[in-house]
This record gives structure tokens, C-alpha cells and sequence, in this order.
């Protein structure tokens, strides 16, 4: 049995004098085998701890169903942690943020009436339920039961979204209720409103911050005195945005403010210290500017890359960069240390180039066979609705109708309000434009020449908003009636296809529809093979310079959601953890944009991230809005 105490400033382990220095590393942002590798080199740069979240979007997908297993075995990561000699800070949700869809938070609380993160009670009743089930995965393995966490946070940036301060008393009850007897803390900013909102001056408060550590220090001692200086989160670099110039932070202004903040007397955790993927769906957004953004610009819609590469001291691709090597030897120096005497530097892991990929076949996403298998809930209704209301947590969702002709000569105008967040339109199966969530955008006009006429409009859930209080009402689909720009009517009589593109069903999909090479553009699958080596990580480039004839979508290898892709980068490639790596490999790319031509991805050695030198606000064409 262990304790942490403190005393003063000071942090002490069964009364022996500790001291913490700690990373972020998110066990489910890679793959198992990928583990030891970046724990080794936490461990080499003179780490003491791991700091990780808990996703509960992705440990209860569906109310009541559980998953903790491969990539999201926290048992298993919490042993290796201990086995590499690195105690835990686990921040166990509900909230996460992290740049992921609703925080972490399942979509599934999306609810009628339910008010996330609040004393609320179908919030409470559901929230308690998972905490229970959790509990049972990492409890045994604190250090007071002979495991590597020494503490344990409450919520997690809590003043940045409400002021429900009974709540957080309420998180706090039931963390000792489920037999979590080692120190609790909370996360948020340093600014009083954030810590009065936030937590309670008798319990840890942890800053989390990007600069002026000394600072931020001083405005925590107006709030809470007494306990031990912690930055949960520095932020030495941070996540990417779909078409945003990837603002990375100098490593040697990186290593200057870690100095600055280990001389102030703060203990420090890096967010993050691995960078890692968002793999499948599961990046968010958030509503704001961006870092790269010029003076005066107006908030608006950000959704999230897949990359969760963060310009990290180890980048995604598990390598120590040079601010890896600068930080490293300031902690050494600050606690009167040789960089010599540290555990050695782990060798890159291997990257592989895969042999040529062979395209076998294409499906057309609206041949009725490939539809009718990918839909997972069909329903008639009078008026849109939202992905929630069909159970659907990602992918797309498909509105059709029939519109019916008056005056041949008459123009319409397409108007659809509510958008969250990318609408692609077809007038009788032809490609009609975009569009896309809060852009400015001039509707897309038509005439009614036939008898009838059949409308569908193909959403795509890009990520729910993860920060602030929108994500409370972050619905995805079309949220207002549709109309056409005539007088007040709206357009009724609806057909709604739920097409979450999960992966049990796309496994599946050649074995039980029809190849369907017949040419054509429009929304398709292809499905080809290469030969690889297995258990080494490659990388795939779908870009290839600008001359890809990809433009968005997804990629699987081996039924394994790489993630979403989109040529507006900053990033080119998706990286394939080696885990999932085989000999004969299939891979299975969904381009929303295909010319009919297989595509034209490359493998290549490493990530690429950077493609852009500023961001990207601009139209790819007279209907298609780029960002």
C-alpha cells in the first residue's frame, strides 16, 4: 500500500519525498503495441508519472454496453505503466474535452431534457451507473490496493462550462463511495472564476495553462493556499483544425517556459507529451477562432483533425522530437541531474512502406443494394430530424424527398437552416454543391422541370463541439425545417436514412452487396489489397503532393477506421499503427467526391502535417465550400 500526501509544496509517497513530473499519454489513442514504446520514453526523459483521461464515449458507445478491450483496455495500460515504473494522475470523465466528439461525453445523453454535467437527474442516474461499472476497471489498481494512480480528478475544467457547484460535491461523493481513497484534485484555468466554479479550496486545484506559468501560480495562491503547485496541462503545443495552418509552438520557447515553471516550484504535466490519432469519428470541434487566425476574425465552426499529433515532445508517430531533447535536459538540470544518468532514449520504431495497393472493387454509396445494407434505421417523417433521434451516434445521415413540379420556368432556391454540419445536395441523383455549417454560402438553385423530382441531401456528423456550453445542444443533421425559397412554406414528407458507417456493418459490406465498377461520381466505396509487414507502423498519404484524386472521407485497413481525411489539410496522411498490420492487407477508402477513378494514394515514411501556411477560409469551386 502507497499514499500521496503533501505537505506545503512539498509531495511525499509513504512519507518519503516524491517528485512528480508528468505527461499526458491517452491509452486510446493508439494501439496496444504502440504502449511500452512511448511509456520508455516518458520514462528516459525523466518522467515520474503518466497523466490519462477516460473516455466514456468510448467505453459505453450505448447506453449499457462496455467496452474495454484492445486500444481501450485500461486495466492493461494501467499495469504496463506500473511495470515501467511510472505512477498514474488518472482523470477518469466524465468530461474530458480533449478535443474529442462531445468532450467524451456518449452522444447518447443527448436526451430530451437532459442537462449535461448539472445535478440533473437522468444526467446523474446515468452518469453514476458508468462512474460504478468504471470504477471496477481501475479501482484495484490505485496505490493504496498496490497500483500505480496516487490521485484521482474530479470532472475536469468545470468552471469553464457551468457553476452547478453541488455537482461537483456530488463527483466527489461518489469517487469515495466506489472506494477511491487516494487524493482527489481538480483541472481548469487559473483565473478566480474558473477555480470558484471549479472546485473547493479544500480540495487539489490543478491550473492548466500555455504560458506565463510563474503568473498563473500566483493568481492559484489568491484562490488556495496550502496544497502543492500543479499545471495539470501545459500546453506545449495544441490539437489541429480541418484546414488550419498547424501554429506550432518553438521548442526552445517550450523549453524556456518549462524552466520558468519548474524555478516557480510547479510540478508540471505536459498536454500532451505523446501526440497520438483520433481514430474512426471520434475528433470534435468547437465553436470560436483559431490560433492561426488573422486579428478581427469571427468565431465559427472548427472541427478537429484526425492527427492528435499536438507538435507533442513525441510526435504521433511515437518519435522524441527536439523539444523532447531541450525539456529533457531542463528538468535533469533543475533537479541536479546528468541527462547521462537518465534511462536511455528509446530507438525510433520501424516505419514500413507496404508493397503497391491493388483496387479490386467500387460501390456506389446510393446503389440501392449498398444503401439498403449500410442504412441502419430507415424512417418516414413529416419534417427533418436529427442523427439522436434515429440512435445514431457518426457518419451521415440521408434526407430524401420528392418534390413535385408547378411552373416548369419557375427557379427555386434551396434553404436549410439548423445545418451541423456538411450538407452534400443531389437534384435526381446529380451532384448539385455544399453546404456547410455557419459559411456563408449563396443557395443552390433549381428548377422543377419533370414531373417530380427527388431531393436528397447527405449530412456528415464532423464532430461534436467539445468546449463551452454549445455542446449541450451540439445535435447533428439538419435541426430546422428545410424550404425552398418560396413564401413560408417548408418541405415536408421525408425519408431518413441513419448511416453511422460502423464497422461491424462495413466489414461486411462485399460480402453481402454487389460490386457496382459501372462509372460515374458521386459518393463510392473501393476496396483494394497490399502486402505488408506485420506488426510495423506505415503511412498512408492521400494527398501524394496535391495530385491525389481524393478529397474527403474515411480510410480503413484491415477493418480498422484510420479516420476521416479531407485535402484541405494541414495534414496529408493517416498514420496505420502496427498492430493491425498484417502480410496481405485489405484497405477500404469511402470518398465522397469520386471521379470514378480508383484512387490514388501512396505510402510514404512519415506524417505530414503542415501543409498549409495559412488558413484556409475559401471556395473550391461555384458550390463547394472548402472550410
Amino acid at each position: 500500500m502507497s499514499l500521496l500526501t503533501y505537505e506545503g509544496n512539498k509531495l511525499f509517497i509513504d512519507g518519503k519525498e516524491f517528485y512528480l513530473a508528468s505527461g499526458s499519454m491517452h491509452y486510446f489513442r493508439y494501439q496496444p503495441g504502440g504502449w511500452r514504446h512511448r511509456l520508455k520514453l516518458m520514462k528516459a526523459f525523466g518522467l515520474t508519472a503518466v497523466q490519462t483521461y477516460v473516455p466514456w464515449n468510448l467505453h459505453e458507445p450505448e447506453k449499457g454496453q462496455y467496452n474495454f478491450s484492445g486500444r481501450l483496455d485500461l486495466k492493461a495500460f494501467l499495469q504496463m505503466c506500473q511495470e515501467e515504473g511510472l505512477y498514474v494522475m488518472l482523470r477518469p470523465a466524465p468530461y474530458i474535452c480533449s478535443e474529442c466528439d462531445l468532450g467524451g461525453l456518449p452522444y447518447w445523453l443527448l436526451e430530451k431534457d437532459v442537462c449535461l454535467r448539472t445535478m440533473d437527474e437522468p444526467y446523474i442516474r446515468h452518469y453514476t451507473e458508468y462512474f460504478k461499472r468504471l470504477c471496477q476497471e481501475f479501482v484495484p489498481m490505485l496505490s493504496t490496493n498496490g497500483g500505480p494512480i496516487i490521485a484521482v480528478a474530479l470532472e475536469n475544467e468545470y468552471g469553464s462550462f457551468a457553476m452547478d457547484l453541488e455537482y461537483i460535491r456530488y463527483c466527489e461523493k461518489i469517487h469515495r463511495e466506489n472506494g477511491i481513497d487516494v487524493p482527489l484534485y481538480t483541472a481548469g484555468g487559473d483565473c478566480m472564476y474558473m477555480q470558484v466554479y471549479g472546485g473547493f479550496p479544500e480540495i487539489w486545484s490543478a491550473m492548466d495553462v500555455g504560458g506565463n506559468i510563474p503568473g498563473a501560480i500566483q493568481n492559484m495562491r489568491k484562490f488556495q493556499q496550502g496544497f502543492p503547485d500543479y499545471v495539470a496541462e501545459y500546453w506545449g503545443g495544441r490539437a489541429q483544425q480541418w484546414g488550419g495552418y498547424f501554429l506550432r509552438k518553438p521548442p526552445e520557447e517550450v523549453a524556456e517556459t518549462y524552466r520558468q515553471a519548474l524555478e516557480a516550484g510547479a510540478y508540471v504535466n505536459f498536454y500532451m507529451f505523446c501526440g497520438g490519432t483520433n481514430y474512426g469519428f471520434f475528433s470534435g470541434s468547437m465553436i470560436g477562432t483559431f490560433r492561426a487566425d488573422p486579428p478581427g476574425s469571427k468565431p465559427r465552426y472548427v472541427p478537429y483533425g484526425t492527427s492528435y499529433d499536438v507538435d507533442a515532445p513525441v510526435d504521433e508517430m511515437g518519435r522524441p522530437t527536439k523539444k523532447y531533447f531541450l525539456c529533457r535536459e531542463v528538468l535533469a538540470k533543475y533537479r541536479g541531474m546528468d541527462v547521462k544518468d537518465l534511462p536511455p532514449v528509446p530507438a525510433d520504431m520501424p516505419v514500413q512502406i507496404p508493397g503497391e495497393i491493388v483496387w479490386q472493387e467500387s460501390r456506389r454509396l446510393f446503389a440501392p443494394e449498398t444503401l439498403d445494407y449500410l442504412t441502419e434505421k430507415k424512417v418516414k417523417a413529416g419534417n427533418v430530424r436529427p442523427m439522436e433521434s434515429l440512435n445514431q451516434d457518426y457518419g451521415w445521415i440521408l434526407y430524401s424527398t420528392t418534390l413535385l413540379r408547378t411552373d416548369p420556368e419557375e427557379q427555386f432556391m434551396l434553404l436549410i437552416d439548423g445545418l451541423h454540419d456538411r450538407a452534400d445536395i443531389y437534384m435526381d441523383g446529380v451532384y448539385k454543391g455544399t453546404y456547410y455549417r455557419d459559411r456563408a454560402y449563396e443557395p443552390i438553385p433549381f428548377k422543377i422541370t419533370k414531373e417530380t423530382m427527388r431531393l436528397d441531401i447527405l449530412v456528415e456528423n464532423m464532430g461534436r463541439i467539445c468546449f463551452g456550453y454549445q455542446l449541450e445542444q451540439d445535435y447533428k443533421g439538419i435541426l430546422n425545417p428545410v424550404r425552398i425559397k418560396r413564401g413560408v412554406a417548408f418541405v415536408t414528407n421525408w425519408e431518413i436514412r441513419s448511416l453511422p458507417m460502423r464497422d461491424p456493418v462495413l466489414n461486411q459490406l462485399m460480402q453481402n452487396t454487389p460490386a457496382d465498377c459501372a462509372p460515374g461520381v458521386g459518393p463510392r466505396f473501393f476496396t483494394g489489397s497490399f502486402k505488408g509487414t506485420p506488426g510495423q507502423d506505415a503511412v498512408i498519404d492521400y494527398r501524394v503532393d496535391g495530385k491525389s484524386n481524393l478529397q474527403k472521407g474515411f480510410i480503413r485497413v484491415n477493418g480498422f477506421n484510420l479516420g476521416r481525411y479531407w485535402c484541405i489539410g494541414p495534414q496529408d496522411t493517416l498514420y496505420i499503427p502496427g498492430d493491425i498490420m498484417k502480410e496481405e492487407n485489405t484497405i477500404e477508402v469511402f470518398e465522397l467526391y469520386s471521379d470514378g477513378q480508383w484512387p490514388t494514394p501512396q505510402f510514404c515514411p512519415e506524417v505530414k502535417l503542415d501543409s498549409l501556411k495559412e488558413n484556409v477560409e475559401c471556395i473550391m469551386d461555384d458550390n463547394i465550400f472548402y472550410a
